[in-house]
């Protein structure tokens, strides 16, 4: 499948959870995130693969309750996502896949993308566009396409890979395409 990248999503943020085991934030943290609209849900860390279960829980609702054509942005470099991902793509609903810079991204995980963001251009607002839509081909693969993802690396090496905390947003994607509802799952590395 060829990578393609979206080049726009805008929209108001409805729901903004977070994910992980806040024990350690500090105090003065955990409240500006809740009085931001942050609705923080702890994941104890000692559990095996807690926050990633319960990114596919929420993952899997919205989708019971947002039949496609919708979106799904998921930031991670996590291959345990792939298939899921792969699943809701052959559903309908459009996958947005952010990589994490300095992060060994399988090549299943890469592929389950539609559309592929580096993660510093969209912490810093920024998205990921291409100066022109004819600047990739249309039939690469992710190989080709690094230099294109900034910082982003992509192998099927996935030992260096970490557990991660994740903020699950829900808003309005505004696209060249049309008004959609989209559910964005943010990994932020721990």
């Amino acid at each position: 499948m060829a990578l393609r990248v979206h080049p726009v999503i805008k929209g108001a943020v409805t729901m903004f959870s977070a994910y992980g085991d806040f024990n350690a934030f500090p105090r003065r943290l955990r409240e500006g995130c809740q009085r931001t609209g942050v609705k923080l849900i702890d994941v104890p860390n000692g559990r095996k693969d807690a926050a990633d279960k319960a990114i596919l829980v929420d993952m899997f609702l919205f989708v019971l309750d947002n039949p496609s054509p919708y979106s799904i942005m998921l930031i991670s470099g996590d291959v345990d996502f792939a298939l899921a991902l792969h699943i809701l793509g052959q559903r309908g609903y459009t996958v947005i896949l952010v990589i994490p810079s300095g992060v060994g991204v399988s090549s299943a995980l890469s592929n389950a993308g539609r559309f592929v963001w580096d993660w510093p251009s969209v912490a810093r607002g920024e998205g990921f566009v291409l100066p022109s839509r004819t600047s990739i081909p249309p039939c690469v693969g992710p190989a080709e396409i690094a230099g294109y993802l900034m910082g982003c690396n992509i192998n099927d090496n996935l030992d260096g890979q970490t557990e991660e905390e994740a903020i699950v947003y829900r808003g309005i994607s505004q696209s060249y395409y049309n008004s959609r509802d989209f559910l964005m799952i943010l990994q932020s590395l721990s």
